[in-house]
C-alpha cells in the first residue's frame, strides 16, 4: 500500500470521527460520565430507541464506545474526542461572540491567536454597558505592580483618580499614554491629580497617537494580566482580560512603539503645580 492511499483512509477515518463526534456528541458525553444501556439513553435524551441503536453500533464501529455487560461506555479514545470536540465548539461560539471584538484589529498588526484562548471576556452585549468599564476600573484599582497603558479614550471617569492612587499613594510605576484630545480633557477635569502624578511619583504621562482599541499590562510579582479594551460609539463594546505569554509579548511591543513616538507631559504638568509642590518629593529623583 502506498503513501498516498494510507493518508486517504487517515483523512477518511478522521472525516467519519468528525461527522459522527459532531452528530452524536449527546450521546459520546453521556456515555463518558458512566456506562449505560440503551434504554437509559433513550430515557435521558429523549431520542428513538432505533436513533440510538444506529449511534452506538456508529460509534462502537470507530472505537468511541464499547459494550461491557449490557451497557456502552465511551472508550478512552471516545472520552478524548468528545472532550476536545466540546472544547473547539466552545472555542468557536466564543470566536463568533466576539467577532466586533476580534475585528477591531489591525491586520497589519494583529494579536496572537491566544488573545481569546483562556480569556476572560466581557461584552457589553451580554453583560450590559456598564460592566465593561467596570472591569478597566478593577484590573486597574486592583493593580499590584508597575503598569503600561494607552487609552485612544476614556469612558469611566474614576480612572485618573485610580491612577493618583496607585502613582502617588501606594508608588505603583506607570506609563501612561493618552491621544491629544483624551488629555486635553482630562488635563481641564482632572489637572491636580494629572499634575501631582508628573510630579510626585516615577510615573510618567505621554500623548500620542495609537489603534482605536486600550492596552493595560500590569506587571507585578505574582505575575501578569493584560487587557484589552475595545470601543465602540458610545462606549466599551468589550474587554478581554488574559494572562497569556505571547498576548504579554505583543501588548509590550506595541505600547513601545506608540511611546516611542509620543511626547512626555511630565514638565508642562509640574509647571501647574506650585512651586513648593514640584520636583523635589518626585519618587525618581528628577
Amino acid at each position: 500500500m502506498d503513501i498516498s492511499t494510507i493518508r486517504m483512509r487517515e483523512e477518511d477515518d478522521v472525516h467519519d470521527i468528525l461527522s459522527i463526534v459532531e452528530k452524536r456528541s449527546d450521546v459520546l458525553a453521556q456515555l463518558s460520565e458512566k456506562p449505560l444501556y440503551p434504554r437509559d439513553l433513550v430515557e435521558e435524551l429523549e431520542l428513538s430507541r432505533s436513533t440510538i441503536t444506529r449511534a452506538l453500533g456508529t460509534l462502537e464501529n470507530l472505537d468511541l464506545v464499547e459494550k461491557q455487560n449490557g451497557k456502552y461506555a465511551a472508550t478512552r479514545f471516545g472520552e478524548l474526542s468528545v472532550r476536545r470536540f466540546q472544547n473547539y465548539r466552545t472555542e468557536i461560539k466564543t470566536l463568533v461572540s466576539t467577532k466586533s471584538l476580534v475585528q477591531a484589529f489591525p491586520e497589519a498588526d494583529p494579536p496572537p491567536i491566544e488573545l481569546i484562548e483562556g480569556a476572560d471576556i466581557v461584552l457589553r452585549s451580554e453583560h450590559g454597558a456598564f460592566k465593561p468599564p467596570e472591569v478597566v476600573e478593577e484590573t486597574m484599582r486592583e493593580n499590584k505592580g508597575d503598569t503600561i497603558a494607552y487609552f485612544p479614550t476614556i469612558i469611566n471617569p474614576n480612572l485618573p483618580r485610580v491612577w493618583y492612587r496607585n502613582a502617588v499613594d501606594i508608588g505603583n510605576e506607570m506609563a501612561i499614554v493618552l491621544n491629544e484630545e483624551t488629555y486635553n480633557r482630562l488635563k481641564t477635569e482632572y489637572d491636580d491629580e494629572l499634575s501631582t502624578i508628573a510630579a510626585r511619583s516615577a510615573s510618567s504621562l505621554y500623548v500620542g497617537d495609537g489603534p482605536a482599541f486600550g492596552l493595560i499590562c500590569v506587571d507585578a510579582d505574582d505575575g501578569f494580566t493584560v487587557l484589552i479594551v475595545i470601543y465602540s460609539e458610545g462606549g466599551i463594546e468589550g474587554t478581554i482580560v488574559n494572562q497569556s505569554i505571547e498576548l504579554h509579548k505583543w501588548v509590550k511591543g506595541l505600547f513601545d512603539r506608540i511611546r516611542a513616538e509620543a511626547r512626555c507631559v511630565d514638565d508642562e504638568l509640574q509647571d501647574q503645580l506650585p512651586e513648593e509642590a514640584e520636583n523635589p518629593t518626585r519618587a525618581d529623583g528628577a
